[in-house]
């Protein structure tokens, strides 16, 4: 039976998101519990039936707001697409130039104006730094508020996909209210479609494969 299980990430931006995506994670794979989410408990074979994992990352009005500069937060840099950190821009240099007097200070700065700016910026760097990170034992879908398809079907966590993922990710710009429960409603249907459930990453078996897990991180 397919039964997604959401993971709900809160509005929010003061607690650690970095700390959510990588409990929200560790849900789906925990040590203890890797063998059973990865195969059927019904087979010997060697081929893992990969989890779907469905993100659903908040791109509305208020993820334009501003966060405020801590000098005694750490910000690290974000990733690009392979995986290398990035340089902070140049706009970075200029702002905090007026805002801060000592080197160290301004580098942190400089790291914070480029990528945690706003909610949306830190919403970007910290997901997609965290996401990079996953072996290939998953699909990974994005799907955006007010969408009724996913801007990225879900595939197994290749390189590819990774570099799409990212793409999508960087596109998203803050729009509108926050619509959770239709999302909810359509990222549900989606995991109870064929593209969903498809054995295409899964060489010795074929048609669809019902036993996959479903997990929806919002």
């Amino acid at each position: 039976m397919l039964t997604p299980k959401l993971i709900f990430l809160a509005h929010s931006v003061t607690f650690s998101l970095t700390f959510a995506l990588a409990f929200s994670l560790a849900l789906i794979f925990p040590a203890s519990a890797q063998t059973l989410l990865s195969k059927p408990e019904f087979t010997n074979n060697s081929d893992l039936v990969k989890p779907n994992v469905m993100l659903t990352l908040d791109n509305s009005g208020s993820m334009s707001d501003t966060i405020t500069f801590n000098a005694a937060s750490n910000y690290p840099a974000r990733k690009d697409a392979a995986g290398n950190p990035q340089a902070p821009s140049s706009a970075s240099a200029t702002a905090c130039n007026t805002w801060v007097a000592n080197a160290a200070t301004y580098d942190k700065c400089r790291l914070w104006h480029s990528f945690y700016r706003t909610r949306m910026d830190y919403a970007k760097t910290v997901t997609w730094n965290t996401f990079f990170g996953l072996e290939n034992k998953l699909r990974v879908g994005l799907f955006e508020l007010y969408q009724t398809t996913p801007r990225l079907n879900l595939a197994p966590w290749t390189a590819a996909q990774k570099t799409s993922f990212y793409t999508q990710i960087m596109a998203l710009t803050p729009t509108g209210n926050t619509p959770l429960h239709e999302t909810l409603n359509r990222v549900g249907t989606h995991f109870a479609s064929a593209s969903s459930v498809s054995a295409s990453d899964t060489a010795n078996f074929s048609g669809e494969v019902s036993c996959r897990a479903n997990y929806h991180v919002l």
